[in-house]
């Protein structure tokens, strides 16, 4: 099969990837997800893997110095599902062109609060009476439900937005008022709806739409990304795709990012509790952080491809590509060595591209599977730290040493085949130079 044969059959999912649906979960994510680096650099400074950290700190500030930054964090990830909602609603807007997605965004997160099952209870007396929020589903329980329910928000709202006008608006109108009357009939609408399918979600099943979508959709496939299988198909189908001339991590991403985000929200949670990750059955292995293993320098794993060219590699054209792409794949940027080697649509590089990634994907896997390491918390690192700093960050020295670990085996992965694209490049460069030499030589 040639490469442009692969490309088309595999079009398909980057097509699929574009669909609006896609791209408003994509930008609802985004959105909900810019406070997660902010909350990953608290819990960061309130546990850093470094022994003696809280002791020192313990010491100097007190011993609840940690409370404030643990409790800023958890206002993150304890109510996602509600940011989620909004920004579900808020890139439907954008994406369908309406000027007002603030509005929009503020209606997904209203109607999300709308269908969750409230409850009453009691208040130091049995005379008062308040209502309570599930606290469960505001957080990564409820993102898949928050999400639809923004989408359908964000739909309704600019569908009615373009359409409905209760009455002509005078030009000289301030925009703020303008903008309270555009949303009337919309926003109307949207709570209605939201008001009565919450009714009839509640007689179908009393715990409501954000348990009934958690329980259908979310959980089954959360567990079915967290498994060997669907590592490799993740950390696998990516570099294809990206070998094959379409960008793969994005377009994966638009299917498997918020199921790894939610894995990872939940061992937050496990930890939110009080226990431990290490050897915790019901803990999650595969979630965002493991592409920091996966990707090192890049998808396809890019400081596999620099090791084996420092070590193989004698060609000018392949030894060029370690001070071309060196620099940018220490901070996860490969287009370089992508487009410089080239990787793309070259058979040479086609196994270990794909491979690489997949293999130390398993070797991360296996390593918190046996107890090597823990499993991942919400703790996040930008995409652009460099190895082993960032393994460092999130799992201690073991995390970094696993790292160097995979270093070396997508090295030895990509060696056999560096050596065979040299061969070939020295073969060229021989005969230019003969051609040279026979040139100057007349």
């Amino acid at each position: 099969m040639t490469s442009e044969q692969l490309t088309q059959r595999l079009s398909f999912l980057a097509t699929l990837s574009e669909t609006r649906f896609f791209r408003v979960v994509r930008g609802g994510m985004g959105m909900a997800g810019t406070l997660i680096l902010p909350a990953s650099i608290l819990l960061l400074l309130a546990h850093f893997p470094v022994p003696g950290w809280t002791e020192f700190w313990s010491g100097v500030l007190g011993a609840e110095w940690q409370t404030p930054l643990d409790k800023a964090a958890q206002a993150v990830y304890r109510f996602f599902a509600i940011a989620a909602a909004f920004g579900a609603a808020h890139a439907y807007a954008k994406e369908a062109g309406e000027d007002d997605a603030m509005t929009s965004g503020v209606l997904g997160m209203t109607a999300f609060l709308v269908f969750l099952p409230w409850q009453t209870g009691d208040l130091l007396s049995p005379k008062v009476g308040f209502d309570m929020l599930p606290m469960r589903y505001l957080g990564f329980e409820g993102l898949f439900g928050a999400i639809l329910i923004g989408y359908f928000a964000g739909w309704c709202y600019t569908f009615l937005a373009h359409r409905t006008y209760p009455f002509k608006l005078p030009d000289m109108m301030p925009d703020g008022v303008k903008g309270t009357f555009r949303a009337l009939v919309p926003g109307t609408v949207v709570l209605l709806v939201a008001a009565l399918g919450s009714v009839l979600v509640d007689r179908f099943d009393a715990a409501g739409w954000s348990a009934i979508v958690y329980a259908l959709v979310q959980e089954p496939l959360m567990h079915l990304v967290d498994t060997p299988v669907g590592g490799v198909i993740i950390f696998g189908l990516a570099p294809l795709l990206f070998w094959c001339g379409m960008h793969g991590p994005g377009i994966i991403g638009a299917f498997t990012d918020p199921m790894m985000t939610a894995n990872a929200l939940a061992n937050q949670q496990i930890l939110d509790l009080g226990s431990e990750l290490f050897g915790n059955l019901v803990a999650h292995i595969v979630t965002q952080q493991m592409g920091m293993y996966a990707t090192m320098g890049g998808c396809g794993l890019g400081f596999g491809f620099l090791v084996a060219v420092a070590v193989g590699a004698r060609s000018q054209q392949m030894r060029s590509i370690l001070s071309l792409g060196g620099i940018p794949a220490l901070f996860n940027i490969n287009e370089p060595i992508i487009f410089g080697a080239p990787i793309v649509c070259n058979p040479y590089f086609l196994v270990p591209f794909t491979l690489a990634p997949v293999a130390v994907f398993l070797l991360t896997y296996a390593a918190i599977a046996c107890g090597f390491m823990p499993p991942f918390s919400a703790i996040q690192v930008p995409w652009c730290m460099p190895p082993l700093i960032s393994g460092f960050l999130l799992a201690g020295v073991r995390g970094a040493a696993v790292q160097l670990v995979g270093i070396a085996l997508a090295g030895a992965i990509y060696l056999p085949f560096v050596i065979a694209q040299d061969r070939v490049y020295r073969a060229e460069e021989a005969a230019i130079a003969e051609e040279d030499a026979r040139r100057k030589n007349k």
